[in-house]
């Protein structure tokens, strides 16, 4: 843990007893009917870990662009014993391979980091360039059957990034869509939702009590985390229905 990063995880864990339970507990409930996960946005790991501990017959690609929490990463998995199951890819995903600056605000700390600076009232946080790639340039050897993505507004160009997996392969997708991030981006989470329904998915607020299944994000979407499926992953299809309102 560092006690410089007091909204990570792990001090979540500590303070709450619990991590955003109702989203790992259906990512859990997914990855045990999984093969490959990509985890964009990992940061300490906690959910490459969760993943990989929920069923050892699953792999993960962990993609994470901020130098700090690479050895984090590296440690959380030896700790659960699951290094030889996760592969680090200490990159962002995106539409094009580039490097930017990637701000860490000094009071939300690591979570918060972002291609944009989106905590300006924090004062000057810390300042990273990154590598992001277009998975096209990467040597990927694995077909994820589910992705979570939480980049702080740049999900619309990781979602373009990813997209002829998506089309291809209908992988289940965890996706953190807030509308002041994405503003910054000059995109709107509806934008990344008519790519997916376009594409068949159906799509689920993941709320504090449950899952709701809804066709848009508006201005009274109070929820943040989304889930979306498609009828052809039939056990992912029935698992996340049956656990719908």
């Amino acid at each position: 843990m560092d006690p410089s990063d007091f909204r990570d995880a792990a001090f979540t864990i500590l303070r709450e007893g619990e991590y955003e339970p109702i989203l790992a507990g259906v990512l859990q409930s997914i990855a045990k009917q999984s093969t490959h996960f990509y985890d964009v946005g990992a940061n300490i790991g906690f959910y490459s870990c969760l993943a990989a501990r929920s069923n050892l017959a699953l792999t993960v690609t962990s993609f994470e662009p901020n130098p700090t929490m690479w050895e984090k990463l590296e440690g959380n998995l030896d700790l659960n014993d699951c290094r030889d199951r996760v592969s680090l890819e200490p990159v962002g995903l995106g539409t094009e391979t580039a490097s930017y600056p990637l701000y860490v605000p000094p009071d939300t700390g690591s979570g918060g980091g972002s291609l944009r600076d989106l905590h300006p009232e924090e004062g000057r946080g810390i300042e990273h360039i990154v590598n992001i790639s277009a998975p096209k340039d990467l040597l990927l050897s694995k077909t994820p059957q589910m992705i979570k993505i939480d980049v702080e507004g740049a999900e619309l160009t990781v979602i373009e990034g990813l997209k002829d997996i998506i089309l291809t392969n209908k992988p289940t997708i965890f996706i953190e869509l807030l509308r002041k991030w994405m503003k910054a981006f000059g995109s709107h989470p509806m934008d990344v939702v008519q790519i997916l329904l376009d594409a068949g998915y159906k799509m689920f607020a993941i709320g504090e009590t449950g899952l709701k299944e809804i066709s848009e994000i508006g201005d009274h979407t109070v929820q943040t985390n989304f889930l979306f499926v498609h009828s052809s992953q039939n056990s992912h299809f029935q698992t996340i229905t049956a656990l719908a309102e």
